[in-house]
């Protein structure tokens, strides 16, 4: 539907038990932008605990092209922690 893809590297917010934050950016004032950065510090802390990926098998080979292959190691050091539930 939105016609690109992404990959996570944090789980998303309501499958970790937190609501949207009330403010959008552009912030109006200081007070939004300490809002959202208090959130941000919880959210931190509930995702810490999930993981928003994990390694199901390797298909092929398992070469990544030398060009993608820093791009591969961030997302799978970021988003998939062994051990931890999928949110």
């Amino acid at each position: 539907m939105q016609g690109c893809y992404r990959a996570r590297l944090s789980p998303k917010p309501h499958r970790a038990g937190m609501v949207k934050p009330a403010q959008a950016y552009p912030y109006r004032d200081d007070r939004e932008r300490a809002a959202q950065q208090a959130w941000e510090a919880r959210y931190a802390q509930r995702a810490a605990g999930y993981a928003a990926a994990e390694l199901v098998d390797v298909y092929g080979t398992g070469a990544v092209h030398p060009a993608l292959a820093p791009l591969v190691r961030l997302h799978d050091e970021q988003a998939v922690q062994a051990g931890r539930p999928l949110a």
